[in-house]
């Protein structure tokens, strides 16, 4: 699984070492980040397609640890978008892939707009 430790801090490294598992949820939501149940949904699919390869555990496991990778993986996608809005490029080409495929957040822009009206 995605590496899990109490108080976990994403670093640029986890984003570059999970590129493979982040890219199709990146690319399915470039202007917000999925949630973590959507996430697990994805894996527990994922999980029956590869016939239980991908957690390699008893079935009555499978749920909870999608849901527990679902988080890691909202968790990385957060710290992806937070690189994105502090610069376009990364500084590794799997970074700086994953941005290209994002968006801006619609949310972000309609509270900006609405704070720069307010001020105006």
């Amino acid at each position: 699984g995605i590496k899990d430790e109490v108080g976990w801090n994403v670093c640029e490294k986890d984003i570059r070492n999970n590129y493979v598992i982040l890219k199709p949820f990146v690319q399915w939501s470039p202007a917000s980040v999925p949630s973590a149940f959507f996430a697990a949904d994805v894996l527990i699919k994922l999980n029956s397609l590869l016939h239980n390869k991908l957690f390699a555990c008893r079935e009555e496991f499978v749920v909870p640890r999608a849901t527990k990778e679902g988080g890691k993986i909202k968790k990385l996608i957060g710290a992806l978008r937070a690189l994105y809005r502090h610069a376009r490029l990364g500084k590794c080409h799997e970074i700086t892939s994953l941005k290209s495929y994002l968006l801006p957040s619609p949310t972000r822009s309609r509270n900006r707009q609405a704070a720069e009206s307010a001020e105006e």
